[in-house]
């Protein structure tokens, strides 16, 4: 297939079809690496990483207790008159 590098903005851009991002198993939003080797214009799929949060309670634990009376889920609080803009 043959394209056209256009601009956009201060920068170059090409459209890369959707068939051809589907058979490198990309879409759009993809996390790609851009490299040149040997001249050529090399574009792949970046690899994921997991970023790992080490936080100091679970999802679990705080939702042990919980239940629809404690999370006052029903409720709704009332503005007060100073909150109200005209």
């Amino acid at each position: 297939m043959q394209t056209q590098i256009k601009k956009w903005g201060k920068s170059a851009a090409v459209r890369i079809p959707v068939n051809i991002l589907a058979r490198a198993g990309l879409s759009l939003h993809s996390p790609i690496n851009i490299e040149v080797k040997d001249g050529k214009i090399i574009i792949e799929p970046a690899l994921k990483s997991k970023k790992c949060f080490k936080l100091p309670f679970t999802e679990e634990v705080l939702l042990q207790d919980l239940t629809a009376y404690k999370a006052h889920a029903d409720e709704l609080e009332t503005p007060r008159s100073e909150e109200l803009v005209d």
